[in-house]
């Protein structure tokens, strides 16, 4: 099968949405399938081969509006009919919905994963966001499934839009597998992993840390991301005193990050949004014991054995007292056995090729 995947950015650029399309698309290279990623670069423009699939980066254009990018208009036009199946991901950008109207002059069928929070991030963008509604009623009508990670991201969507229940598919996102390193968990080490941005609230996670140490519990802190909070972030450390207990990581590659799960005594994510929960997805995998706030999908992780949930908005007091006792060597916290939410990069690839299929057999 010949097939295109859309995303904004594409590996080696870290983020949840670029983990997926990676993953994915290099399981399909596995499988025998001929795999084309189109996405955007800062300042890089270039067709690369990467790991079997073939990368098309086209430099990002008009950036303050939500990836609409002029060239990829240009290349999907001369491309599109070529493929025998395009998957479009991530509603929250303006390069969907430019696909999406092309596919749809061109009577070009397509898949939509959604990546939907309900809302945008900053001031701005939920302007934006609300403003391109009724065009994304649209994106959503002309494709042929729709994809969320999660049933708190899939209740979202049926709460914004109309569409019949039949386009609609479930598909976890996956978890890695990583080497078994054998390494000891150290004493009092939480982790944070993803986007450093406001919502992410990964200050919450240094206040925490500042409570810990004020109650005389060994703790510390290691961040494993980089976004446009970063030195805010460093400057709230400061503020709180915690500065020389927090080590803040950006690139961390594979074997490195298997590490950082493996010795982590505890994952942290206090997100106020997210439509899964890839990284609580690894860690647990890890045999990491994890803490989260009940919000949006992360939720649902509190169903696994493992994953333990504070009331969101945040209570510092019941954060600090359960972080506690999950960082407390005393305690045994069983991690796992897991449901079905908790699935592998092949389980994934798979479930997205079943659906890719019925859209080719409907044509």
């Amino acid at each position: 099968m010949r097939i295109l995947l859309v995303n904004k950015y594409y590996h080696p650029r870290i983020g949840g949405v670029e983990t997926v399309v990676t993953n994915i698309a290099e399981e399909f290279v596995r499988r025998g399938h001929q795999v084309t990623v189109l996405c955007m670069d800062p300042e890089i423009e270039e067709e690369v081969v990467i790991n079997g699939v073939q990368v098309v980066r086209l430099r990002r254009d008009l950036p303050f509006l939500a990836g609409l990018n002029r060239k990829a208009w240009k290349w999907m036009k001369r491309n599109a009919s070529a493929f025998d199946v395009v998957h479009l991901h991530n509603y929250h950008m303006l390069l969907t919905f430019q696909c999406a109207y092309l596919l749809r002059t061109e009577r070009k069928k397509y898949v939509l994963t959604m990546y939907y929070h309900g809302r945008g991030h900053t001031f701005l963008r939920n302007i934006l966001f609300r403003s391109y509604h009724l065009l994304g009623q649209r994106v959503l009508d002309w494709s042929e499934r729709i994809a969320t990670g999660s049933e708190h991201e899939l209740s979202l969507v049926k709460r914004d839009f109309r569409q019949s229940k039949e386009k609609y598919v479930i598909i976890p996102y996956g978890s890695r597998e990583f080497p078994d390193l054998k390494m000891e968990r150290v004493k009092g080490r939480m982790l944070y992993v993803g986007r450093l941005m406001p919502y992410k609230n990964v200050d919450k996670c240094i206040d925490l840390l500042a409570l810990l140490r004020q109650g005389k519990v060994e703790a510390s802190l290691h961040i494993v991301g980089k976004g446009p909070d970063a030195e805010r972030l460093r400057a709230h450390a400061e503020a709180q005193g915690v500065a020389e207990r927090v080590t803040f990581l950006e690139d961390v590659k594979d074997d490195k990050m298997a590490a950082e799960y493996q010795s982590a005594s505890l994952l942290i994510l206090l997100s106020s949004a997210e439509s899964y929960g890839l990284v609580l997805a690894e860690a647990l995998t890890q045999g990491t014991p994890c803490l989260v706030a009940k919000a949006a999908a992360l939720t649902e992780f509190t169903q696994e054995t493992g994953c333990y949930g504070v009331t969101y908005p945040l209570e510092m007091d019941e954060l600090m007292r359960l972080a506690a006792r999950l960082l407390d060597p005393s305690e045994k916290i069983q991690v796992g056995p897991f449901s079905d939410r908790m699935l592998s990069w092949p389980q994934v690839a798979q479930r997205y090729l079943n659906i890719y299929n019925e859209a080719v057999d409907s044509t």
